[in-house]
């Protein structure tokens, strides 16, 4: 089932806020977020010496995101069927690739992927390696190493890892947590479908598409990862404000204001508001998604995405705070 048929067919829900990933295993939250942000984010953790540290967070989130997703009937069946039917499908459902294979031989891991979406935009890169490694962690269960990874321009990539005599068991949330956390009253509002069919995304080959730019279904742990690290996070508002001036032709602070709430919201990062003040604008999120870690969560990447977009308003706001009460979060700019 394509991306396209799963949002017809709901199995992948979306309600004004919230986006409900129900492929293959057992259901949870995830967002849509803009792709090239993202890669571009990673390509600069790369270029600034932080692969190890990309690569031990995508490790951590690759694992939480496959041990919390599969039940116990699925951890019983043979890899072969796990793996190379389930894991792939969904893969390539999501439209992150053609093809997945695993093969494992001994305490030897060997992954074949044809046209990784990301890989074809920047390479080699950790934030693939990490995840399949989490993945493997979670199947095989057992830490893991890279023993060699190649890629070519068409995406094509063979992973190799090696199995270690040891578990790598992050904490995480209780399910009932993670669950309640991420729980949302049903409110009216824009969806995926509605927008869709309104013409603020389009779709193309399954793919979703903002203005002519990939936006990419993902489970959110990542991004709290990445905002407990702090690494470069500053960054992300240049890298936002590149990506969103060259799309976004509203022409009224209004009106920008008006397609950020709208894109966030049916991107599933909760119930958006903004208040303007004279030189601040304070962004309120209700029931924003929480992540699988056990440490605590964080949107601080999100928050200076939505600076960089704010530039586009005005180049000198800057997030001046960042508080959360509850369920809700708040990020206050000003200039």
């Amino acid at each position: 089932m394509k991306l396209s048929e799963s949002i017809r067919k709901g199995v992948l829900h979306s309600v004004s806020g919230l986006i409900i990933n129900k492929f293959k295993f057992k259901k949870r939250r995830d967002t849509f977020f803009f792709d090239d942000i993202g890669l571009d984010y990673v390509k600069l953790l790369e270029e600034n010496r932080h692969s190890t540290k990309l690569r031990e967070i995508s490790h951590k989130w690759g694992t939480m995101l496959f041990k919390s997703a599969l039940p116990d009937a699925v951890k019983r069946l043979p890899y072969n069927i796990s793996c190379n039917v389930m894991v792939r499908d969904t893969f390539v459902n999501l439209g992150y690739m053609t093809d997945m294979h695993i093969e494992k031989h001994d305490n030897r891991i060997k992954l074949t992927t044809k046209e990784e979406t990301n890989v074809k935009k920047i390479g080699k890169n950790n934030l693939h390696i990490g995840m399949f490694m989490g993945m493997s962690t979670a199947f095989f269960d057992s830490d893991i190493e890279v023993v060699s990874v190649e890629c070519n321009s068409s995406g094509d990539c063979i992973y190799n890892f090696r199995l270690l005599d040891k578990k790598y068991n992050p904490n995480m949330k209780q399910k009932e947590t993670y669950n309640k956390l991420n729980d949302i009253p049903h409110f009216n509002g824009a969806n995926i479908k509605e927008a869709i069919r309104t013409g603020l995304f389009s779709m193309k080959n399954g793919k979703i598409y903002f203005r002519g730019e990939l936006i990419t279904a993902m489970e959110n742990t990542l991004f709290h990862l990445f905002s407990n690290e702090g690494i470069m996070l500053s960054s992300l508002r240049k890298i936002s404000y590149n990506y969103f001036s060259s799309i976004v032709k509203e022409a009224s602070s209004d009106d920008k204001l008006k397609l950020l709430k709208n894109l966030l919201q049916i991107m599933g990062w909760g119930l958006v508001k903004f208040a303007v003040d004279n030189n601040t604008i304070l962004m309120t999120i209700d029931y924003p998604p929480f992540g699988l870690q056990a440490e605590k969560d964080n949107w601080q990447f999100l928050c200076e995405v939505v600076c960089g977009y704010l530039w586009l308003i005005n180049k000198e706001f800057t997030l001046k705070s960042l508080k959360v009460s509850g369920r809700r979060l708040l990020a206050l700019y000003s200039f």
